[in-house]
């Protein structure tokens, strides 16, 4: 687990650096449109989060009743 924890957090460290990169270069320099972007992205990533935490709550929830 801890593994995946490191890859996912390097992961994440470079992409945000890199897709703000891009996004300023292609919208050439206009920081609203990127703030808009980030946003949509981490809400993305909120409900993903979500959907996993909330999955394997139900996993612990039936394992604890049996």
């Amino acid at each position: 687990m801890t593994m995946w924890h490191t890859i996912l957090d390097d992961l994440g460290a470079a992409v945000g650096p890199l897709s703000s990169f891009l996004l300023l270069t292609w919208l050439e320099g206009s920081l609203s449109i990127l703030y808009v972007g980030s946003g949509v992205l981490m809400l993305g990533y909120a409900v993903i989060w979500g959907s996993y935490y909330y999955k394997s709550k139900r996993k612990t929830t039936h394992a604890n009743a049996a």
